[in-house]
C-alpha cells in the first residue's frame, strides 16, 4: 500500500510538473514565433526600402542618360549646321 501511495504521489507530481514544462515550452515557442514575425516584418520593410532606392537610382540614371543624349544630339546638330557647305558659304560672305 505504501508503494501504491508513493507511485500515486509521483504520478500526481509528474502530471503537475509536466503541465508546467509544457506551458513553459509553449510560451517559449510563442515568443520565438513572435520574434520571427517581427524579424520577418523588418526584413520585408528593408527589402521594400532597398527596392525603392534601386528604382530611384535607375530613374536617376535614365534621366542622366536622356539628358546626355539630348546634349549630344544638340552638339551634333550644331556641328552639322556649322560645318555644312551652306553655313561655310554664309560665314565667308
Amino acid at each position: 500500500q505504501l508503494e501504491n501511495s508513493l507511485t500515486n504521489e509521483w504520478q500526481r507530481r509528474w502530471l503537475l510538473m509536466r503541465q508546467t514544462v509544457l506551458l513553459n515550452l509553449l510560451l517559449k515557442v510563442k515568443s520565438r514565433i513572435k520574434i520571427m514575425m517581427t524579424t520577418g516584418t523588418l526584413v520585408e520593410m528593408e527589402m521594400e526600402m532597398a527596392w525603392e532606392m534601386y528604382t530611384e537610382t535607375v530613374e536617376e540614371i535614365k534621366t542622366e542618360i536622356k539628358e546626355e543624349m539630348g546634349m549630344e544630339i544638340l552638339i551634333e546638330m550644331i556641328e552639322v549646321l556649322c560645318l555644312s557647305p551652306m553655313s561655310v558659304l554664309t560665314m565667308t560672305l
